[in-house]
């Protein structure tokens, strides 16, 4: 039986058994074989003009030559898709007039189909045939042909079909099943891989040749080489780290790579008389990856150059800052990855386009399902001028103030609670964001209390009432419905008392608990001891350890330090700005402060910000760490905050007086001598030293 298809016959394949075009017609004693078959019978094999081995050929050089996949693959011709612009290896050339297309953007234009067999729309990797007249997806075709193994007796996708007196195969017994060849390496004969060419090779020869692990030339350490050095073979990490490496080179002095493993002599290629590796085309850079000769810098220019060139005008005149601070990022290959993998590249391209509107409103409606993308595309627009600055902290926090005022109904209550929100919530907290001291707590509180208005006025509508009939005990009768939250509807009581909605209302006022969990002095010493002489640690951890183990600086304050409160007086005295008033850092942490201030901002660099505002910053562009990551890294080097920061303040309320220590750490004079009456401290020391100082007597006229 034979049907016409396009370009080929269908017919039975000789070798499967199965319906497929025929790649090789019936010769002599072969039977008509389909591609698949062709490929692995030993008469198709050639051998590969690129590496010299022999195998089935994949495609042909210009002139002629054939090339097996692996190379063919390599030399694929490269050019311009049409849809992404990119310069890449084209899936579709174009040949017979269609468009020139990348192997993403080709997989992006094939039409979805839906699979017979899970009713899904996917990728259908089974076509319909006489035989089977169904679509199939990957999972499904591999159920399609899953019967029971005759060696495992397992139910598996079937690899080698029933022929010639042996039974189904399955896909892990065809791998154990090699036919027996004589090694070239052993020179015995047992299953071999590549049996049926020149050089068979047994498993564990090829595991011997192939994955061994000598000793590295570098580290000494037994790892599988990477590269053959001058100085012997060397593995993967010690190969990645000489590529990387740059340092000055002693006889021309240029920052180049060194050319030599010697750290005695610095020389670079040119200078050491040895060739050069690793090297743009372009821009004649060396880089630690140069695919196709380009690294990856070069390929971040062309990245960019490619959204700039379908961009509009103005558009582009008002993002060139951020584009050139792009093109110029300390890590380039990270801006690289973050422009292929990240969704804010696609509002990016829209936004030189000109189909978007470079504003802060336009990435608002953007951020619903990707609100990390946005967040970073804004602030890293906002550092490079392209945005105005805003409190964004404040912005989301009205927007989130909207959403929650929908579950009320137009009502003169919700006009009490949007007036509550407006008046009294998001204009304290607009007078924190001036202040640059609006944090995730005092933003998290706020919305606890408009959370718990809310509440309480659902509450009140399911029984027909409204917050003018709220009275005592109702209002006790609902906080005894919830847990200790609720406490948190006080300000919105007051609130209404204020306006005269309700009179005579009140909610008892909630007293945390302190914590008063301690460590023992000599802990507290030993941790701060390793903090400042370990030069090993991240130096955030070792300043913000230390301002909590010496000043009881509570973790939520130290992630809102600024590089500006580290400062030096005219005495080149270090001073940090804790209270009101800045106080003097001992010596080694005074040094490790300056360190941090001046230090570049590592992370979040993308758009080539290496400076931030923040003393300790975060992984987020424009952002400090988070109180909760600073705790954890804290934990991890054996300091629990909480006891750690207790101990801390026991030992200063032991020698300064509540009042006056609140004035120099920058906490309230109520917590201070909360504090000192829970644990119970005097500050006699303080007294003996005050006593001690000799008085100053005027002189005689």
């Amino acid at each position: 039986m034979t049907v016409t298809a396009d370009r080929h016959k269908v017919r039975r394949c000789g070798g499967c058994g199965e319906l497929r075009p025929i790649k090789k017609r019936a010769d002599g004693d072969q039977p008509d074989q389909c591609a698949r078959c062709w490929a692995a019978n030993p008469r198709s094999w050639k051998t590969c003009a690129g590496c010299g081995q022999p195998g089935s050929i994949r495609g042909r050089t210009p002139d002629g030559q054939p090339l097996c996949a692996r190379c063919y693959q390599r030399q694929a011709p490269r050019g311009r898709c049409e849809d992404c612009g990119q310069v890449r290896k084209l899936r579709v050339r174009g040949s017979n007039g269609g468009p020139r297309l990348c192997a993403r953007c080709y997989a992006k234009r094939r039409p979805p189909r839906r699979c017979d067999g899970c009713g899904r729309v996917r990728e259908i990797v089974a076509r319909a045939t006489e035989q089977n007249p169904r679509e199939l997806c990957h999972s499904c075709f591999d159920k399609a042909r899953a019967r029971r193994c005759g060696i495992c007796g397992e139910v598996r996708p079937v690899c080698r079909k029933a022929r010639d007196g042996m039974p189904d195969i399955c896909s892990v017994c065809a791998g154990r099943l090699l036919p027996l060849a004589v090694c070239t390496i052993c020179a015995e004969r047992k299953p071999c891989l590549f049996a049926q060419t020149p050089s068979p090779i047994c498993r564990r020869c090829r595991e011997l040749t192939y994955y061994a692990r000598h000793p590295c030339a570098a580290c000494g350490e037994h790892r599988r080489g990477a590269w053959r050095s001058p100085i012997g073979p060397i593995c993967g990490r010690c190969m990645s780290r000489h590529l990387g490496a740059r340092a000055a080179c002693e006889s021309c002095g240029k920052l180049r790579r060194p050319a030599t493993f010697d750290p005695a002599r610095v020389l670079c290629a040119e200078c050491a008389g040895v060739a050069s590796h690793h090297v743009c085309r372009l821009c004649g850079g060396e880089d630690e990856r140069v695919p196709d000769g380009i690294c990856t810098r070069c390929r971040l220019r062309e990245r960019i150059e490619t959204l700039a060139a379908r961009g509009d005008h103005d558009a582009l005149t008002r993002m060139r800052p951020y584009l050139d601070a792009l093109i110029a990022s300390p890590k380039p290959r990270s801006a690289l990855l973050w422009l292929r993998a990240s969704p804010a590249t696609e509002i990016l391209g829209a936004m030189i386009a000109g189909s978007l509107e470079i504003s802060h409103e336009t990435l608002d409606e953007l951020e619903h399902g990707r609100s990390d993308a946005t967040t970073y595309l804004r602030a890293a627009l906002v550092e490079h001028g392209v945005l105005p600055a805003r409190p964004e902290r404040l912005e989301r926090l009205r927007r989130w103030v909207e959403a929650q005022l929908q579950a009320l109904p137009e009502s003169e209550d919700r006009a009490h609670v949007r007036s509550y929100a407006s008046w009294k919530l998001l204009r304290e907290l607009t007078e924190r964001a001036a202040d640059n001291d609006l944090n995730a707590n005092r933003a998290g509180s706020a919305r606890a209390r408009l959370r718990g208005a809310i509440e309480l006025t659902v509450w009140l509508h399911e029984q027909d009432r409204t917050l003018v009939d709220l009275r005592q005990d109702r209002l006790e009768a609902w906080l005894l419905e919830g847990g200790p939250s609720r406490l948190a509807i006080a300000s919105f009581v007051e609130w209404l008392r204020r306006t005269r909605v309700i009179t005579g209302v009140h909610v008892p006022r909630a007293v945390r608990p302190l914590k008063l969990n301690t460590v023992q002095d000599n802990t507290r010493w030993t941790l701060l001891r390793q903090l400042l002489g370990d030069e090993t640690l991240d130096l955030r951890e070792r300043v913000a350890g230390s301002l909590l183990l010496l000043y009881a600086q509570p973790i939520t304050k130290i992630t809102r330090l600024r590089r500006q409160d580290v400062s030096l007086n005219h005495d080149d005295q270090v001073l940090i700005a804790l209270g009101p008033e800045p106080i003097p850092l001992p010596g080694p942490l005074a040094a490790l402060a300056i360190r941090l201030r001046d230090a570049p901002a590592l992370l979040a660099t993308t758009a080539a910000t290496r400076t931030s505002p923040w003393l300790l910053p975060g992984r987020k562009l424009g952002r400090p760490i988070t109180p909760h990551a600073l705790s954890r890294r804290l934990s991890a080097l054996g300091i629990p905050a909480v006891a750690a920061r207790t101990s801390a303040l026991a030992h200063l309320l032991h020698s300064v007086p509540p009042a006056v220590l609140a004035q120099l750490i920058g906490m309230s004079a109520q917590s201070a001598e909360r504090y000192s009456a829970a644990l119970r401290t005097d500050y006699s020391r303080y007294l003996a030293l005050r006593i001690r100082e000799p008085t100053a007597r005027p002189s005689a006229g």
